[in-house]
């Protein structure tokens, strides 16, 4: 089967293909944000907490929250707070090779561009940031199927709640 195509299957958008235009979000937009005082890449311990803050941010509203990234290995663990974009719309999870390098991965060392990641405590595969949003890390579909999203626009609030089996 030939997977060098756009849609490999009906509504499935092969990850390699798999784009978000971000015009208004660059990597020095999200050094920027602090949620609950939590600032991108600062160092984290590991977290199961199953609520995660957020905030609205810029004229688009884009909904970022803080989560707790980490490696699923024990030895390889360097967790770290990282502002990530929540996106409805995106089937995966990107980290920015910025967020890898910081998690102690060489992106070269990575195979197909991708390798499974906790976070919060919830084990899922996710996949190197490129084109148009190479400087934002994404929480997708395949992290927040598992979630209860409240946004409270006037208020600038976000709340994504993990929900446990």
């Amino acid at each position: 089967q030939n997977h060098n195509t756009m849609m490999d299957a009906k509504d499935y958008v092969a990850v390699e293909h798999f784009d978000v235009l971000l015009t208004d979000l660059k990597a020095e937009d999200i050094a920027r944000v602090k949620i609950d005082g939590i600032q991108h890449l600062s160092a984290a311990e590991a977290s199961t907490t199953i609520i995660l803050k957020g905030t609205t941010f810029g004229e688009n509203a884009r909904i970022l929250v803080a989560a707790v990234v980490s490696r699923t290995k024990k030895d390889e663990s360097n967790p770290v707070n990282a502002i990530m974009l929540v996106d409805t719309g995106s089937p995966y999870v990107f980290l920015t090779i910025k967020t890898w390098n910081a998690l102690g991965v060489k992106i070269e060392d990575l195979p197909s561009d991708q390798a499974y990641v906790k976070i919060n405590g919830v084990r899922v595969l996710a996949h190197v940031s490129t084109n148009h949003f190479e400087d934002v890390d994404v929480l997708g579909a395949s992290f927040l199927k598992n979630c209860k999203l409240i946004v409270d626009y006037p208020e600038q609030a976000v709340e994504l709640r993990i929900v446990v089996d």
